[in-house]
C-alpha cells in the first residue's frame, strides 16, 4: 500500500517533465488615431487685454493637459507590447 502512495505522485511529476514552452507572436496593438492627432493651439488675438490673457492661459493649460493625457495613453499602450 505504501509503495502505491509513493508511486502515484512520482508518476504525476514525471508526466509533466517533457512539456515544452511555445511562444506565440501576437499582433501589435495599433495606437488610436485620436491619440496621434496634433495638439490644438488656441489662436492668439491681435489686441490682448489682461482678461484675454487669462482666458488664453486657461485654454493653453487645457490643451497641454489633453496632450499629456494622450502621451500617457500611448506610453501605456507601448508598455503592454
Amino acid at each position: 500500500m505504501r509503495a502505491l502512495l509513493i508511486l502515484f505522485p512520482l508518476m504525476l511529476l514525471t508526466a509533466c517533465a517533457n512539456t515544452t514552452k511555445e511562444y506565440v507572436q501576437l499582433p501589435a496593438v495599433p495606437i488610436p488615431a485620436e491619440l496621434l492627432a496634433d495638439c490644438e493651439i488656441p489662436p492668439v488675438p491681435e489686441s490682448v487685454t489682461y482678461g484675454d490673457v487669462l482666458e488664453m492661459n486657461e485654454k493653453l493649460m487645457t490643451s497641454i493637459e489633453n496632450c499629456n493625457r494622450d502621451k500617457r495613453a500611448i506610453k501605456e499602450i507601448e508598455s503592454l507590447r
